[in-house]
């Protein structure tokens, strides 16, 4: 997963979509914290997590 300043990634947003498109994963940083993550769509389940299932 690559971390993107987030003034680069408003420069070159479609850039980083495309990359996304093609399954990489970014971290967006705003004043040296993560703000957002932008990871590739999946319309598969997620797998519930062991401590929800009841």
């Amino acid at each position: 997963m690559k971390t993107i300043a987030f003034p680069d990634f408003r420069k070159k947003a479609s850039g980083f979509i495309t990359e996304v498109e093609h399954g990489e994963a970014f971290v967006i940083v705003l004043h040296g914290k993560p703000v957002a993550e932008i990871v590739p769509f999946s319309d598969k389940p997620t797998k519930m997590p062991t401590w929800k299932q009841k």
